[in-house]
């Protein structure tokens, strides 16, 4: 198999990945449990719900529309509106609501491929102050510093912090090797 022919069979399985992410997510959150089938504490789907003011959401639609666009191959980004991922944690680690923002070029033989998954959480009731976290899952193109399977901590997206996350964090440090072979098993 050529290596054109494996990156659009990476492509097609991350697509598919992402899709069902989208729907299994929103089946927790319209269902208020977690993946063990807990019920959701009522701060967390406060959070959940009041997110999307701050943090947009992608709709299950938008996000079909984007990633099954034949014009974008072998490039899927997603970059303002947000993927919310399942509701995860115990205690008050389970009112943290997780989003997930990608960049992933799969047209050369090393791909450049970026997640960013944030963390929100409203301190208080939605009229305090939301606060926010992330982490980066990457590999950046060939002849860069960055150009392994890595993970670093953020305070947000390039020229953006996320709110109330100390902007002190390290944009360039520390990048903690991960076991991945491509951008599936990054993810």
């Amino acid at each position: 198999m050529s290596s054109n022919s494996l990156k659009k069979e990476e492509y097609k399985k991350l697509r598919n990945l992402l899709l069902q992410l989208d729907t299994t997510s929103s089946s927790y959150w319209d269902k208020e449990i977690d993946p063990l089938g807990n019920n959701l504490k009522k701060k967390t789907v406060m959070n959940y719900n009041s997110l999307p003011r701050r943090v947009p959401r992608i709709s299950g639609k938008e996000l079909e529309q984007k990633i099954f666009s034949k014009s974008k191959y072998p490039y899927l980004k997603i970059e303002k509106r947000r993927l919310y991922l399942p509701p995860i944690g115990k205690g008050k680690d389970s009112e943290y609501v997780y989003t997930l923002l990608w960049d992933c070029n799969l047209k050369n033989d090393i791909s450049k491929v970026s997640y960013r998954v944030e963390m929100y959480r409203y301190l208080g009731d939605v009229k305090n102050e939301l606060h926010g976290f992330g982490f980066r899952f990457e590999r950046h193109n060939s002849g860069s510093k960055h150009d392994y399977w890595h993970a670093q901590v953020t305070n947000g997206p390039k020229g953006v912090v996320l709110p109330k996350c100390p902007s002190w964090i390290p944009q360039n440090v520390p990048c903690i090797p991960t076991i991945a072979e491509n951008s599936l098993s990054l993810l």
